[in-house]
């Protein structure tokens, strides 16, 4: 009789234990701990899943229980809703047995770190335009005031001949410049071209004989021809690029020439007669006339502007000049009316040198 009121007493033991063994393990519900700045309670246990607060250090929390690495905890939300969460086991630490006065934390909202103010930056100092430049440089100048010029005429009832040329040639000078910018890619120019040298002629006379028929005698000889020229250069540049290292352009405008030109006024010559009647001649000496010869024309030009600093640059132009002009030929028209000569003084130029902006 005894083992059955032991084995009912043991029986009894069971049934309570199953009901007070839960209450004695809820009040000794194990706390955690926030240790470290920025940690973070996920919505998961999971490193990718979403943060939920950034409790900050000192926290403390009730755990559930423990899932792998992370604890399963639960604490109110600002609005007082109770959420549950996961924290990872490295970011807090576990309290102490020692039971502590229950501490309600109300989780700080998600916090952006302050960050200092960046200092305020200088307004960098903007690139000053250049609006006028003035510009030097040396000019090569393809002169194309040479011509040929014959002229027939009757003496002693046969025909004579006077014959006078002058070649091309090319003359060194200088350049001087001044520019305006209208607007950024839009220039207007005035400009100063000088040019001169000499221009190498040949003069030649063919005279029939006095006396006797079909004896025409002929002479030549050569000079020198000075020629000088200003020219006055008014017009424009586009420039297709108003910044970098190379900036090229092209314009136009009208040119103003006013030249200085030897031409052949006289030429003495010599006579001689043989004993036959046959008879030579020989040019001894040719004089010649300072002429003023002045033309309105135009020129067309293309160049480019290479930057050494933010306002010297070196420049390399090509220009071209249309200035044509007809003038009385000094020597034949003190005796025949209407002899004229065509005078080109354009001509190609080639222009290197220095701008300075402004």
């Amino acid at each position: 009789m005894k083992i059955k009121s032991y084995g009912k007493a043991l029986f009894s033991v069971i049934i309570i234990s199953l009901f007070i063994l839960p209450t004695f393990i809820q009040a000794a519900k194990q706390t955690i701990r926030v240790v470290v700045e920025n940690a973070s309670i996920r919505l998961k246990p999971e490193m990718e899943s979403d943060i939920i607060e950034n409790p900050p250090v000192g926290s403390v929390f009730s755990v559930e229980k423990k899932v792998g690495e992370w604890y399963e905890i639960r604490f109110p939300s600002t609005v007082g809703i109770l959420i549950t969460g996961y924290i990872h086991e490295m970011l807090v630490e576990v309290e102490k047995e020692t039971p502590k006065p229950k501490r309600v934390v109300t989780p700080q909202p998600r916090r952006e770190p302050i960050r200092p103010a960046p200092p305020p930056r200088m307004p960098l100092k903007p690139k000053q335009a250049i609006t006028f430049n003035i510009g030097l440089g040396g000019l090569f100048h393809l002169i194309q005031a040479g011509y040929d010029y014959e002229y027939t005429f009757i003496a002693y009832e046969e025909q004579a001949k006077i014959s006078d040329s002058l070649e091309n040639a090319s003359g060194i000078g200088f350049d001087l410049g001044l520019g305006f910018f209208a607007i950024p890619s839009v220039e207007i120019t005035a400009g100063i071209n000088y040019v001169s040298k000499s221009l190498a002629g040949t003069y030649g006379f063919d005279l029939p004989n006095m006396f006797i028929w079909n004896d025409i005698a002929h002479s030549e000889a050569t000079a020198d021809a000075k020629f000088t020229a200003m020219i006055f250069n008014f017009g424009f540049n586009f420039h297709f690029m108003t910044e970098g290292s190379v900036r090229p352009y092209a314009g136009g405008g009208i040119s103003y020439v006013n030249a200085k030109m030897d031409l052949v006024e006289d030429m003495m010559y010599r006579e001689t007669f043989y004993s036959d009647w046959s008879h030579t001649i020989e040019i001894t000496e040719v004089q010649f006339t300072e002429e003023s010869i002045s033309k309105l024309g135009f020129n067309i030009k293309v160049g480019a502007n290479f930057a050494i600093s933010d306002n010297i640059f070196i420049f390399g132009e090509g220009r071209y000049i249309i200035a044509k002009k007809e003038i009385p030929h000094p020597l034949t028209s003190q005796v025949f009316e209407d002899e004229v000569i065509d005078i080109d003084l354009g001509g190609a130029s080639f222009i290197l040198g220095v701008k300075l902006g402004f």
